[in-house]
């Protein structure tokens, strides 16, 4: 099954495409979504929206993964921002969709286990960027459900 995951962001969205079949995970590519800069708001959700439609077409996409909402302190434009571009995220393709909150794959934190490279290595997703991870551990959390 070839998945795509997406970390959300306030003006863009991270994303890693892999095949996963069973716990085996095989890298296929990542990047950024990202809207030109002086896009209104309005035509920056378009664009992002038209980026993940796009993605999903040329990858031949099975399944979107997207990164769930945290609750933090101090919650601010920022953090609306980023969950208007999960749904549209999620609202994109017509294919499923699963919201996925990473967690640590580890004893410890989520941050130690994007830090972990033999983690990312082991798991067939050792060419992402370190940028790409939080997307990387969706896949990873998803592989191993």
């Amino acid at each position: 099954m070839r998945v795509i995951a997406i970390e959300p962001k306030n003006h863009s969205a991270i994303y890693v495409v892999a095949d996963v079949k069973e716990k085996n995970i095989t890298y296929v590519s990542h990047g950024e979504i990202s809207p030109a800069t002086d896009e209104s708001r309005t035509n920056e959700m378009r664009c992002i929206s038209r980026q993940v439609r796009e993605l999903v077409k040329t990858h031949s996409a099975d399944e979107l993964l997207i990164k769930a909402s945290s609750v933090s302190r101090g919650m601010g434009a920022g953090h609306l921002g980023t969950a208007e571009v999960r749904g549209i995220c999620v609202g994109a393709s017509d294919i499923p969709a699963e919201l996925i909150q990473p967690e640590s794959m580890a004893k410890g934190k989520k941050r130690d286990s994007l830090k972990n490279d033999k983690l990312f290595e082991d798991n067939g997703l050792g060419d992402i960027l370190k940028k790409s991870r939080e997307a990387g551990l969706l896949i990873i959390k998803k592989a191993n459900s």
